[in-house]
Parts: C-alpha cells; sequence; structure tokens
C-alpha cells in the first residue's frame, strides 16, 4: 500500500464492505465529493474454518471441502494487515439480515483495536427510496442490493451508527462462541443471530431442487439459491458450497449425476433424482 494510500487512511474515514459492493460505495462517496478509501472483504466466513490464526487453514478447507483454489488469499491477507492498522474511523456496510456481511462485521470487530471508532450503516434500518420514490423492496436484505445513486441521493453515509461499547462486546462474545464451536457451516437464526450448523445444514433444500428428469446442476444450485433464503433472511449464497453438498449426495447415490469433464463442474454436469425414486 503506497504512502499516498497510508496518509489518506490516517485523515479520512476508511469504508469496509464485506461483499462485492466496493465500486457502489466508491462511485456513491465520489458523488458525494468525499475522496474516502473503501476496503473489501473477499473472503466467505459464513463457511469453513474460523477459529484460526491465519487463512491457510481455510484455503487447506476450501480445496479439500469445496475443490476449489481460494482465489485472493493475497488480498485478503492484505486487506486484514490494512484494517488492523487502522487507528482512525471505520465506517462499515451491511445488512444483519445477510449472513456473509453479518460474519464479516463479527470479524471486523473481532480484530480491530479497542481505540478505533467504528461505526455501521446497516441497510436493514433503513427505507430505502427506489426511481419512483417507493421503498426499493430487497434493499433491506443485503448491502450488495443498493446501486449508487441510493448511497449518494438518500446520503446513507449519514445513517452511519457508532458501535458502543456494549454492543462491541456483545458482537465479541457472539463471535467467540461461534469460534469455539467452529463448525463448517453458519446460519442465520434470526436477523442479527448466527447459529453453527453441520454440513448437511442445506442438503433437504438442494435436494428439493433435484427432479426426475436431467438438470444441469448449475440450474440445481440456482434454484438451490433461492429456496435458503426465505423471508427476510438472506443465508448462504456460495454457490461452491452448495455445489459440494450436491456432489456429496451424488456419492451418497441419493441423486444421480454425470458430467462430461474432470473434476465436474456446474456448467458441465447433470443431475436427477434416482430412477427407484420416480
Amino acid at each position: 500500500m503506497g504512502g499516498r494510500v497510508r496518509r489518506a487512511m490516517e485523515r479520512a474515514p476508511v469504508h469496509v464492505v464485506f461483499s462485492q459492493s466496493a465500486g457502489d460505495l466508491r462511485e456513491a462517496l465520489a458523488t458525494l465529493g468525499r475522496n474516502e478509501p473503501v476496503l473489501e472483504l473477499g473472503d466467505d466466513l459464513s463457511v469453513g474454518p474460523i477459529d484460526v490464526t491465519d487463512h491457510r487453514p481455510r484455503w487447506a478447507w476450501a480445496r479439500e471441502v469445496l475443490g476449489i483454489d481460494a482465489p485472493g488469499v493475497y488480498d485478503v491477507e492484505q486487506f486484514w494487515r490494512t484494517v488492523t492498522s487502522l487507528r482512525g474511523h471505520v465506517i462499515a456496510w451491511m445488512s444483519r439480515r445477510d449472513l456473509r456481511e453479518l460474519c464479516g462485521l463479527h470479524e471486523l470487530l473481532w480484530r480491530l483495536d479497542d481505540r478505533v471508532q467504528v461505526s455501521v450503516v446497516d441497510v436493514a434500518d433503513i427505507e430505502i427510496l427506489g426511481p419512483d420514490g417507493l421503498v426499493a423492496g430487497g434493499t433491506s436484505m443485503a448491502f450488495l442490493f443498493v446501486f449508487p445513486a441510493m448511497i449518494a441521493g438518500q446520503n446513507l453515509v449519514g445513517r452511519a451508527v457508532p458501535v458502543t461499547r456494549v454492543a462491541r462486546a456483545a458482537y465479541r462474545a457472539q463471535w467467540q462462541r461461534l469460534r469455539t464451536e467452529d463448525a463448517p457451516l453458519r446460519v442465520l437464526a434470526s436477523a442479527g443471530r448466527i447459529e453453527s450448523a453441520p454440513s448437511a445444514y442445506f442438503d433437504e433444500t438442494v435436494l428439493a431442487c433435484v427432479t426426475h428428469e436431467w438438470q444441469r446442476c448449475n440450474r440445481v444450485i440456482g434454484e438451490s439459491l433461492n429456496r435458503t433464503s426465505p423471508g427476510f433472511l438472506r443465508q448462504t449464497y456460495n454457490v461452491d458450497y452448495l455445489f459440494s453438498r450436491l456432489l456429496r449426495l451424488i456419492d451418497e447415490g441419493r441423486v444421480e449425476g454425470r458430467s462430461g469433464i474432470e473434476p465436474w463442474s456446474m456448467r458441465e454436469s447433470w443431475a436427477r433424482l434416482p430412477a427407484h425414486d420416480s
């Protein structure tokens, strides 16, 4: 990180996001004339081990369980080196209805020095208006769904709420419990409340999306994503995790599968219910 960027971080608030929304936030801040740094955590802490001191166990888990080489390892390590060196004001953008964003906030508050002032823009608490002047449906579910024009036009940065000492302690207590349990999966029990869950937690949901006709696996996973988040809670949208569970169902014989390539990919593989289930 260059000296000019570091000096900017020392002078201005640093904004942190936990989903692929850094570009939108930078655009909105520029519209408001705020030349302030935005950092994005490229790691989904809703899945995999979290009771770790570095990210090597998480990447090893991703290779073994998800069958992927986790991209952006250096970027994640650099993110945390940068964030933990901050001593000014951090503004976190998220929704407590979004599992990934909420897990990211917990880890942020876990790692940050107590001397760092932290404020949160929780869009679950804000009625954000669309171009038609009506409340935009879905924006309370995740900051990822909030467009730059909404951020700037309704000055959402002005809605940042400081995290009190009591609130920070509560976040850390919940995250300490989850780190101690160190389950393979975390889920939303309610808005703002995370619980540990077993690997097979979404298996029945995935299975319900498999039909007696052959379907591409990416179609099964797409439907599974919709069904994992009923109501106003956005659970996992980690497609690699859900695909790994579909492959497990195939290994167990609960689903038939075929693929034209090795290793299997969502796009080039198919799944259906076994013939004896018809």
